[in-house]
C-alpha cells in the first residue's frame, strides 16, 4: 500500500510539472492538496492496522508465555477474530479509497489533460485507464502480501494450536498420575493405618499369650503336682464332703467333684435349687458340663460315662415335693451311660426302688438330646435336654424352670423346684479310700 501511494505522488509531482496550477477549477471535486491528504490519511490507517497486527502478534507471544492453556486458546481465537476483521477493514478501506480517490483523479486528470494541453477525451481516458490499472496492480500485489502474511499468521497460529494440544495432553497425563500419587498416599496412609492397628493388636496378643504361657505353666505345675499326688487321690466320695479331688477308678484321670455331705460317697452329678443357670442348653454344653459346683451344675456326659464305665454305679434322684415338704427318691443299682459316639445312650438302669415314681424307665436306651442335636423336637417342646422317648413323657429334670417333670408323678401338671441327682459305687468296699 505504500507504494500504491507513491506511485500516486510520482503521478502528481508529474502532473505538476507540467504546468497545472496549485488550484483547480471550481468543478473539480477534489483539489490537488487535499487528494494528497487522503492519500496520506490511507497510508497512515494502513500503517495503523500494521502496527496493530504487529502488537498482536507481540501480545500474542507474551500472553502464550504467561498465561495458561485455556487463556491461550481463548486469546489465538480472539486473535484470529482480530486478523480477520483487520483484513475486512482494509479491504474495506481499500473499496472505500478507491471509490472516493479514483474518481477524483479521472477527473483530476480529465480537467487538465482535456484543458491544459487539448487532448481528446479518448486520449485521456487511455491514460486514466493506464495509471488506474498500475494503481490496481500494485494494489494487487499489495493485497497478495498481505494475504501471504495473513496465511503465515494462520500456519503459525495452527502450530501453535498443536502444541497447545500437546501441552494440553501432557497436562492431562500429568493431572491423572497426580490424582493416581494422591490415590496411592491415601492407600499408603490407610495401611500404615492398618499396619498400626495390627501392632497393637499383636502386642496385645503379645501380652495374652504371655499371660496364657503363665497359666499354662502354672496349670502344667499342677498336673505334674496332681500326677504325683495320683496314686494318692480317692477313687469316691465314701467319707467325703463337699468339692473334692478324685481319681477315676483303674484311670489316670482326676476330676473335681461335689461329694454329697454325707459322706455316703455319692458323687452329685445334677442340682437344681435356685435357677441361677440355665439349663436349656446345646450338645457341647451337656457334653462338658457346666454351672458351679458349689451351686446349681450338670457335671458333663462325658465324665458320667468314664465314671459309669469304670465300674458298676448306682443312680439315685432327689426331688422335693413342694407339697408335702418332704424329699422323695428314685434309686436304681447299674447306671450306665455310653460314650459320645453312641450319642451318651442311656444303657442301663437296673433295678428300681424308692418312694418317688420309676420316672427315668421310659429314657432307658435313648440317646441323650438337645435342641440341636437327636431328639430336637422334645427338647424344644419342654425346653431342656434329656433321654427323651419319642412321645416326649419321659422326664425332663433338665428342663426350664416350670418344666421340671418328674414323669408319673403329678404328670406334667407339676413342676420341681429343687433337685438333685447323685451317683455312687455299687460296692463301696472295693473302693480305695485314702
Amino acid at each position: 500500500m505504500q507504494k500504491c501511494f507513491a506511485v500516486c505522488v510520482i503521478l502528481c509531482i508529474i502532473l505538476s510539472g507540467c504546468g497545472v496550477s496549485s488550484h483547480f477549477e471550481t468543478e473539480s471535486t477534489l483539489t490537488l492538496e487535499e487528494l494528497k491528504n487522503e492519500f496520506h490519511n490511507y497510508d497512515k490507517i494502513i500503517t495503523e492496522k500494521e502496527d496493530k497486527l504487529k502488537k498482536l502478534e507481540y501480545e500474542f507471544d507474551e500472553d502464550l508465555i504467561n498465561t495458561n492453556f485455556k487463556e491461550a486458546k481463548t486469546f489465538i481465537l480472539e486473535l484470529e477474530n482480530q486478523i480477520t476483521e483487520c483484513q475486512a477493514q482494509l479491504n474495506n478501506q481499500t473499496a472505500q479509497n478507491q471509490e472516493k480517490i479514483l474518481p477524483a483523479i479521472r477527473d483530476l486528470i480529465n480537467n487538465h489533460i482535456i484543458k491544459e494541453h487539448g487532448q481528446t477525451q479518448i486520449q485521456a481516458e487511455i491514460l486514466i485507464k493506464n495509471i488506474i490499472d498500475g494503481i490496481t496492480k500494485q494494489n494487487t500485489v499489495d493485497q497478495n502480501k498481505c494475504d501471504q502474511r495473513i496465511a503465515k499468521q494462520n500456519d503459525e497460529i495452527n502450530i501453535l494450536k498443536l502444541d497447545i494440544q500437546k501441552l494440553n495432553n501432557k497436562k492431562t497425563k500429568i493431572t491423572d498420575l497426580q490424582r493416581l500419587n494422591r490415590n496411592l498416599q491415601n492407600e499408603k496412609s490407610q495401611l500404615e493405618e492398618n499396619l498400626n492397628a495390627i501392632k497393637l493388636q499383636l502386642n496385645s496378643k503379645d501380652e495374652r499369650i504371655l499371660k496364657l504361657e503363665q497359666n499354662l505353666s502354672l496349670i502344667n505345675d499342677n498336673l505334674k503336682l496332681q500326677n504325683d499326688q495320683k496314686d494318692s487321690l480317692p477313687e469316691s466320695c465314701l467319707n467325703l464332703k463337699g468339692l473334692q479331688l478324685i481319681k477315676i477308678p483303674r484311670s489316670t484321670i482326676s476330676l473335681n467333684v461335689s461329694c454329697e455331705m454325707n459322706g455316703n460317697g455319692g458323687i452329685i452329678i445334677q442340682r437344681r435349687s435356685n435357677n441361677k443357670y440355665d439349663f436349656f442348653r446345646d450338645w457341647n454344653n451337656y457334653r462338658r458340663g457346666f454351672g458351679d459346683l458349689n451351686d446349681d451344675f450338670f457335671l458333663g456326659l462325658e465324665n458320667l460315662h468314664l465314671i459309669t464305665y469304670s465300674q458298676q454305679h448306682e443312680l439315685i434322684v432327689y426331688v422335693y415335693d413342694e407339697w408335702t415338704n418332704e424329699w422323695t427318691f428314685a434309686q436304681y443299682d447299674n447306671f450306665l451311660i455310653g460314650n459320645e459316639g453312641n450319642n451318651y445312650t442311656l444303657e442301663s438302669l437296673g433295678t428300681y426302688s424308692g418312694t418317688a415314681s420309676d420316672g427315668m424307665r421310659k429314657s432307658l436306651n435313648r440317646k441323650f438330646s438337645t435342641h440341636d442335636k437327636n431328639n430336637k423336637y422334645c427338647a424344644n417342646f419342654l425346653s431342656g435336654a434329656w433321654w427323651y422317648d419319642y412321645e416326649c413323657r419321659s422326664s425332663n429334670l433338665n428342663g426350664k424352670p416350670g418344666k421340671i417333670y418328674w414323669n408319673d408323678w403329678y404328670s406334667y401338671s407339676y413342676s420341681y423346684s429343687n433337685v438333685i441327682m447323685t451317683i455312687r459305687p455299687k460296692n463301696l468296699n472295693t473302693i480305695k479310700n485314702n
